[in-house]
């Protein structure tokens, strides 16, 4: 064989491996961009949501959208992203700018009934509110990112190959096999086994660690400007004649701690009052059970999959679970509107003064890490400024 032959012979199998490799994208797509994938959603597995939630929002036409951070998408969790009509929608450190993207994206939706939003605290700082340039891009609808993204990357064909592989086998865990909202039964089976890791299992070396991470609260900055911006996005959800359900997250009691200890407690509270003048909404956050229940929490952040199935069930009106650790977490809820709330911030700093009145693991513990990160004199300064 001359070797121009076989260098054509080579180009042509090359060809036929990346037209393959472009086809099976095409076919199975995994991230659900083109619409005519032929590999059920049931079967999708979303590891990095900023990929694939852009595409979803835009090719799919659920009836709820789950918005929000990581507590939501991890605390929320549903393993396709989209199933039974609920897209979870939730990006880790999502901010303002890409929520508000996702909202014009979603009311162009003539199916969608209901946002189901966890409003964050840090949503309007003013010193960390960037878009991410990629997340924004494919939020946009850039044609480019959109072809990069889902045919012709080697991490889309691995996970076609993936997805395919697990219709094939009908391979679901059985969390993946359950409907949205999880039943009662399964959540409270849940609560009695959650997945690895679990806060409460963590020794304070490791919670040390995460509490590194924790921002500290004094350096956050609210503008109107912020302020305008998330009302401009509550605006167009009801312009749209969409339902928005809102809720605070809930924070474990390091997160509290670091709060209190570090001078935000009353911008905290402030940002409540401010929320409660323009909707109401469902707080699940402060000085409450929850927050110092450690087995409901997957770290110091976020909440366990089956507490956040339980808020769903009660946010979206369904019966709520009948067991120990559920009812430590609806028990936790305050109802806020704009009547009500000087007596649940009148509540909430009771049972933070309750909390606080001796010391305790949690306020050790956030204390060193801030005495580890700025020195032990800051204490004392963060306190003054409390």
């Amino acid at each position: 064989m001359d070797s121009h032959r076989c260098l054509r012979l080579m180009l042509i199998g090359l060809f036929a491996v990346f037209a393959a490799a472009i086809l099976t994208n095409l076919l199975v797509d995994p991230w659900g961009a083109w619409r005519f994938g032929l590999v059920a959603g049931r079967y999708r597995r979303v590891v990095d949501e900023r990929v694939a939630v852009p595409y979803l929002l835009r090719g799919s036409d659920p009836d709820t959208i789950l918005l929000g951070s990581s507590r939501v998408r991890l605390g929320m969790r549903i393993d396709q992203e989209l199933k039974d009509g609920v897209l979870n929608a939730a990006l880790a450190g999502s901010r303002l700018p890409e929520i508000a993207k996702e909202v014009n994206l979603a009311v162009r939706n003539p199916h969608l009934k209901r946002i189901v939003w966890g409003i964050e605290f840090y949503l309007l700082n003013a010193n960390d509110n960037l878009c991410s340039p990629q997340t924004c891009a494919r939020l946009d609808g850039d044609l480019r990112l959109q072809l990069t993204d889902t045919v012709l990357s080697s991490d889309t064909l691995a996970a076609s190959y993936r997805m395919a592989l697990r219709a094939v086998t009908g391979d679901l865990s059985p969390q993946a096999r359950m409907p949205i909202p999880w039943p009662q039964c399964y959540i409270c089976y849940k609560f009695e086994h959650p997945d690895p890791p679990n806060l409460a299992e963590l020794d304070n070396l490791h919670r040390l660690r995460e509490l590194n991470d924790f921002p500290y609260y004094r350096d956050f900055a609210y503008s109107a400007r912020q302020q305008k911006a998330f009302l401009d996005v509550v605006e167009r959800i009801r312009d749209a004649h969409v339902e928005l359900i809102a809720f605070v997250p809930p924070l474990t009691r390091f997160e509290l701690e670091m709060l209190r200890q570090t001078g935000g407690w009353p911008a905290f509270q402030e940002w409540k009052r401010f929320l409660a003048q323009h909707l109401n909404y469902t707080d699940f956050s402060g000085y409450n059970e929850i927050s110092r229940t450690d087995r409901l929490f997957i770290d110091a952040w976020h909440m366990e999959p089956a507490a956040g199935a339980t808020i769903l069930r009660k946010l979206m009106g369904y019966s709520v679970p009948q067991c120990p650790d559920a009812a430590i977490v609806l028990n936790s809820a305050l109802t806020v509107t704009g009547d009500n709330i000087d007596q649940m911030l009148a509540i909430q700093e009771q049972r933070k003064a309750a909390a606080v009145a001796a010391p305790s693991p949690y306020s050790a513990l956030v204390k060193a890490a801030i005495v580890r990160r700025y020195g032990r004199s800051s204490v004392n300064a963060f306190s003054a400024a409390r």
